[in-house]
């Protein structure tokens, strides 16, 4: 597989990735700390035709000799926020569907998740945090 790492300057990058199978990506995405806002985020893709992994010996039930490619789709991103000197709140958000083939058919899955936090430095040595 070959990968190809472009721009990566001041928390903003891309990447692109080449291989067997005509399989290819793509991943891109930037950050930012700021004095007291944080901002991230990430979008990447990848797809395959894929190959046949089967063999014509395995009987007429199992044989299939079609492409079990694959594609993939994520999302990432987050936002956190310095309240105050000892608060802190955020959110973060992550998307992805993914689908496989294979020989006795495909697998799709999709998930999707949102956390929330909020955290607090109560002292010196103890430090709390909700999500």
């Amino acid at each position: 597989m070959n990968k190809f790492n472009g721009i990566e300057k001041s928390g903003k990058y891309v990447s692109a990735t080449l291989g067997k199978n005509s399989t290819s990506g793509l991943d891109l995405g930037f950050s930012n700390n700021g004095e007291k806002t944080d901002v991230a985020l990430n979008v990447s893709t990848e797809n395959s035709e894929g190959f046949s992994a089967t063999n014509s010996r395995a009987g007429e039930f199992s044989y299939n000799p079609d492409l079990d490619g694959y594609s993939k789709k994520n999302v990432n991103a987050s936002v956190s926020h310095q309240i105050s000197d000892k608060t802190k709140a955020g959110v973060s958000f992550f998307y992805s569907d993914n689908n496989a083939d294979f020989d006795q058919g495909e697998s799709d899955l999709k998930v999707q998740t949102i956390n929330t936090f909020v955290s607090s430095k109560i002292s010196d040595k103890w430090s709390t945090k909700l999500s």
